[in-house]
């Protein structure tokens, strides 16, 4: 994980490895965890007016692949909600650059991602919203970005 606008240099020192990050929450050993992750796997950055050339993939012609073999992902205590596909940019939304997933996010958790109306949110219904509105919303942006989900789809998020 690095900032959009960090400073390549300070990728080995100041980046966190996403397996280290799984397996730091991991080592927790608790109940139930979720992840929900606005971040691009691909080195790109979300585009601003000051940073958009300025990304790693840009810079050094990195292309990151992370490892998709990972050993949270058959663990049901684990929810990884990603913004976008290993290949692709997660978008800015609006002018603040707020990211589309997150966006979405907000917007499910607070109830639109309630299919049902049973006053629950579960993890399948929030992706679910998630998914189909960044990706209509994005394709009218500048691309696609499919936000992915590893994990239960029936477990609980939120009760209101």
């Amino acid at each position: 994980l690095f900032p959009h606008d960090g400073i390549i240099e300070g990728l080995s020192d100041l980046g966190y490895d996403l397996n280290e990050f799984y397996s730091d929450l991991h080592e927790l050993e608790a109940k139930n965890v979720t992840v929900f992750l606005d971040a691009c796997f691909s080195g790109v950055s979300r585009s601003t007016e000051k940073f958009q050339s300025e990304n790693l993939m840009a810079m050094k012609g990195i292309t990151i692949k992370p490892d998709l073999t990972q050993p949270w992902e058959n663990d049901s205590t684990f929810m990884v909600y990603s913004s976008s596909a290993y290949n692709e940019t997660s978008l800015g939304f609006d002018q603040t650059q707020t990211g589309l997933f997150t966006y979405f996010l907000c917007a499910g958790l607070q109830g639109n991602a309630d299919a049902n109306k049973d006053k629950k949110i579960t993890t399948g219904e929030l992706y679910t919203y998630i998914r189909k509105n960044v990706m209509e919303t994005s394709k009218k942006i500048s691309g696609l970005q499919s936000p992915q989900l590893f994990g239960n789809k029936d477990e609980i998020l939120v009760e209101y």
